[in-house]
């Protein structure tokens, strides 16, 4: 840059003067001219202006193309400068690249899992639910406190209540699920159906794909058609997407259901695994108000909170309670928002930590690059003391160090993302049980824009330390043969190293405690061995077995078949596996022997599952006391039962 551009930049009246001068210049000459014409001189001056015409508009118009040419020269010439520089620094680690492949592998592991925890995080924590207006979405659970029940199903009975009484929501709904036996394809499978509050796509702004949603005489009209909406999974699956899906009939168990629609792939309600959707009047006064099995969940109010929510539907519950205390004596309601249910405290909370850990992990890495450099920046001593000689500025040999940590950065960001999407679908492909929304994850645009960011960052932080210190010092002394290190390097590898032992000791610690949690959970007896346990869903289509007799038969012979096999040392059925999130409990008040009589009301509440002879056997649990069952235990015997310890 030649000094005349420089002293424009620095002095911007500088570029006003010169304007001023060259307008000047030009009215001069041509006054020159009409004076040797024979013009008096203020006669001259007076036809110049005159001809040249508005002279101050001219005059900003030629100032702001000055200014304009000037911001364009500069822009060029820092480019340039960039460019320059960048071309340096990749010269100057092809000529050392064990150094820039140990600082680009190191800045890629801490980039790398910092973005990967990011994305997870971002798309499974912090990502609004996938619906319309997702803030003002809530759950509503029954509680019993007085029965040490946190959290239950409501009944449908109930649901009906709050829905047609409250005042604080613009609309609830409802929905339970089971499994089905899909039969009109060429394999028949056992797939999951959620039966459903005709309103509930309207409430959640969900809209099909393909075809239409439900609307409230779907579910009230006895004599319409039985309809279904089918997942985008299943439309693939098993019938190829077939453009023509609207309006085909499907079998499920001996039901025929017209398919109205295709739902969206991301319609994960109320799990990922389900594949078909049903209408279902929850609100029939023939259901029953001991039989809690609905999920609930509604849409607030403009200005309701969900304490206000749940005042109101307390108030609701108490007038049920003195209307029906057989079922709902001691009962209150829950609501929590969406979110949360959705995602839990537990997970928000894991993620949380788990980006602080790697954050810490990047500032470690930072911190290793960093004495990289500062040993670098030593052995370059002479060399950069030899440019400042030449004339190079300090503020110039900084930026071109800076560029070199950039470069850097840059490249480890790069290797970074690439092992960041390695990892998330390395994750996905685990299909871990019990993170939610994992459908949702992937490496995105704000995955790519954090990756950028942190890198960024991350050169300017590694970066600015050893700059700063490779521009100290006296530059004779290096040229002549002076030391490049000093008290000031030491000092500042000495802060570095430091750092990076605090660091790493939190993480230390905190990795020590997380391993020793997962070793109690790991020592913890879940009461059942699953080691070398397959197991079967089964759903028996009701038009081929009618009758309870011919169920029995065909589990029967399906159980002497199973143990048939060479290998298999027990089988047997149950209604639900130990520990399953898509099992199905059934619960009902009970009385033990010996205890006092209460009203039913308030009586305590158990779950209860069936279970075959040779259930037991088949899945390692133990009975303490008494007997397993076995086969004189039919429905034409006497009744017995299995209580677990707690009970």
């Amino acid at each position: 840059m030649t000094k005349k551009r420089i002293d424009h930049l620095a002095d911007p009246g500088r570029r006003v003067r010169d304007v001023d001068d060259e307008l000047a210049f030009h009215v001069e000459g041509r006054v020159a001219e009409l004076v040797e014409d024979g013009w008096t001189e203020e006669d001259a001056r007076a036809e110049t202006l005159r001809r040249f015409g508005d002279m101050d508009h001219y005059r900003s118009e030629c100032r702001a193309i000055a200014a304009d040419r000037i911001v364009r020269e500069r822009r060029g010439e820092i480019m340039g400068m960039m460019m320059q520089d960048v071309r340096f620094a990749l010269r100057s680690f092809r000529r050392n690249p064990a150094f820039a492949f140990v600082a680009v592998l190191t800045l890629a592991l801490g980039i790398g899992a910092t973005t990967a925890v990011f994305t997870v995080a971002k798309n499974v924590v912090f990502d609004p639910l996938p619906f319309e207006n997702p803030d003002e979405l809530v759950m509503v659970w029954e509680q019993n406190l007085s029965q040490n029940i946190a959290r239950d199903n409501p009944s449908p009975p109930n649901y009906a209540d709050w829905r047609r009484q409250n005042r604080s929501f613009v609309d609830l709904a409802a929905m339970q699920d089971g499994s089905m036996t899909l039969s009109d394809v060429d394999q028949p499978e056992v797939v999951q159906v959620a039966f459903l509050s005709p309103n509930t796509f309207d409430l959640l702004g969900v809209r099909p794909q393909r075809g239409r949603a439900f609307t409230p005489d779907d579910a009230a009209d006895a004599d319409a058609a039985p309809l279904a909406l089918i997942s985008d999974g299943l439309w693939k699956r098993r019938y190829g997407a077939d453009p023509t899906i609207v309006g085909r009939t499907l079998h499920l168990n001996e039901f025929a259901l017209e398919v109205a629609g295709v739902l969206p792939a991301d319609f994960t309600v109320p799990r990922s695994d389900i594949d078909v959707w049903v209408p279902r009047n929850f609100e029939n006064p023939n259901l029953h108000r001991q039989t809690r099995n609905l999920r609930v969940f509604g849409r607030l109010a403009e200005g309701v909170t969900p304490a206000q929510a749940k005042t109101d539907l307390d108030v609701i519950q108490r007038r049920i309670a003195v209307d029906f205390p057989e079922a709902n004596a001691g009962w209150t309601v829950t609501v929590v928002p969406a979110s949360d249910e959705v995602v839990g405290a537990n997970t928000r909370d894991l993620f949380l930590l788990l980006l602080g850990a790697v954050g810490f992990v990047l500032l470690i890495a930072c911190a290793n690059v960093a004495n990289l450099l500062l040993g670098r920046s030593t052995s370059r001593q002479r060399e950069i003391s030899v440019r400042t000689a030449l004339g190079a500025s300090r503020a110039r040999v900084v930026s071109q160090l800076l560029t070199e940590s950039a470069v850097l950065g840059i490249l480890g960001g790069a290797l970074g993302v690439g092992l960041a999407w390695g990892a998330v679908q390395g994750l996905l492909a685990l299909e871990p049980q019990g993170l939610p929304r994992l459908e949702e994850v992937g490496v995105e645009g704000s995955s790519l824009l954090f990756a950028t960011g942190v890198s960024v960052l991350t050169a300017f932080l590694f970066g600015l330390a050893p700059a700063l210190h490779a521009v100290r010092g006296s530059v004779s002394e290096t040229i002549k043969g002076a030391s490049g290190t000093g008290s000031g390097s030491e000092r500042t590898r000495s802060v570095l190293v430091v750092a990076e032992v605090a660091v790493s000791l939190v993480l230390l610690v905190g990795a020590g405690l997380l391993l020793r949690s997962l070793m109690a959970l790991g020592s913890v007896d879940p009461g059942f061995d699953s080691s070398e346990v397959a197991v079967a869903r089964v759903s028996l289509g009701a038009q081929d077995y009618r009758s309870p007799e011919s169920k029995i038969a065909y589990f029967d012979e399906m159980l002497r078949r199973f143990r048939e096999i060479p290998g298999v040392q027990a089988a047997g059925l149950t209604s639900t596996l130990p520990m399953d999130p898509a099992g199905i409990d059934f619960d009902l008040p009970y009385l033990a022997e010996g205890q006092p009589a209460r009203p039913e009301g308030e009586l305590p509440q158990t779950d209860y599952r069936i279970a075959s002879p040779g259930y037991f056997e088949a899945v390692g649990i133990e009975v303490l006391r008494g007997r397993a069952f076995n086969d004189l235990d039919r429905a034409d015997g006497t009744p017995v039962l299995i209580i677990n310890e707690s009970l």
